[in-house]
């Protein structure tokens, strides 16, 4: 396949192929994404012209950073990271990782105020930031552009970010359970106050109505995003007069504990787990408990850390508007079945 190719697959002309492999013209990123992922798979070489060619060698290369505190290891830098090495721009560019995983009792204020130091003495072009608020606020005064990759945009008003999107993982997640003869499906919250629960239960009932199926307030059960809230969540669907055949977790935290909380009610809960189809949102790569893999919707962590790379060029570049932008990326939907392993160095590179 060449790129012509490409182009009568995506049912695009062969110029937008080029325009999308070169990175130019107002092609979506969706759409670039797709050609990208095309031309890997099918190993096809980008002929730049000798002036976009020379100019790539001799720009100056970007110097990006890429900053990541958490009281746990954070799911999402691991593929962000990966997607913003990679060399698929019109600009040459690096990136510098600060990636700080606390253990309990360290001070969060102290492991910023170093990762900020690092970054000012780095001379950097632009940064890239996890959603921590805490991490946001610090970077508040520091005058480079930045674009925020993870769950939250705390400050749309004023902060480009590449976010999942939740509402999507919702919905498909409950059409797939519908789509399996299920209707009582329940949801368990990770937490009501929480915006990507708010979301996420958005695209569950929208996913209810357009079947037909009303909500059942029984079957909404709230967490608060701790371990042991999925074994109470558990106890109070198994309570039911009229109990679920599906569960939807909004997320996977709370997965491990629900499975467990379950199998300590005895015989009752072992027939739930045999008789309930679980589905779950990726969110931190948990143990479920289970032998096998459930229906998830895992965040494109690769694909989100290319396009906030992408994106923050562009900025820097100044070929952006100046009012801030969120880009949502749709998760990946996976299927039940396989064998459960630590996948989280093998989060979907590629668009569906």
């Amino acid at each position: 396949m060449n790129q012509k190719g490409i182009a009568k697959l995506l049912r695009v002309s062969p110029a937008t192929v080029s325009m999308a492999l070169r990175g130019e013209g107002r092609i979506s990123a969706d759409l670039r994404e797709k050609v990208l992922a095309l031309t890997r798979k099918h190993r096809i070489t980008i002929r730049e012209r000798k002036s976009e060619a020379a100019r790539r060698v001799s720009a100056p290369a970007l110097r990006l950073g890429y900053c990541s505190v958490h009281r746990v290891g954070s799911l999402m830098h691991v593929g962000a990271y990966r997607g913003m090495v990679e060399q698929t721009l019109d600009r040459r560019h690096e990136v510098v990782l600060y990636a700080v995983s606390l253990p309990h009792g360290v001070d969060m204020q102290q492991a910023i105020a170093g990762v900020k130091a690092q970054v000012l003495a780095a001379k950097l072009d632009g940064l890239v930031l996890d959603p921590l608020l805490a991490l946001v606020d610090a970077f508040d005064d520091v005058p480079l552009p930045q674009v925020l990759v993870g769950y939250y945009n705390f400050y749309p008003d004023r902060l480009d970010a590449v976010l999942p999107d939740n509402v999507w993982s919702g919905l498909r997640l409950t059409k797939e359970l519908l789509a399996q003869g299920r209707r009582r499906i329940a949801c368990v919250r990770c937490s009501p106050r929480d915006w990507n629960s708010i979301e996420k239960f958005a695209g569950y009932r929208m996913a209810l109505a357009q079947a037909g199926v009303a909500v059942d307030p029984a079957l909404v059960v709230e967490g608060d995003f701790s371990w042991m809230s999925g074994a109470r969540c558990a106890e109070r669907l198994l309570a039911l007069p009229e109990k679920p055949d599906a569960v939807l977790m909004e997320n996977d935290w709370m997965t491990g504990q629900f499975v467990q909380g379950l199998r300590e009610t005895g015989a009752a809960g072992q027939r739930a787990l045999e008789d309930w189809t679980l589905a779950h949102s990726v969110d931190a790569q948990r143990e479920t408990g289970l032998p096998r893999e459930i229906l998830r919707a895992e965040p494109r962590t690769d694909l989100m850390g290319r396009i906030a790379a992408r994106h923050l060029i562009d900025r820097i570049a100044g070929r952006v508007s100046d009012e801030p932008v969120t880009i949502r990326v749709a998760p990946a939907l996976r299927p039940a079945g396989a064998k459960f392993a630590d996948r989280r160095h093998e989060f979907a590179a590629e668009p569906v």
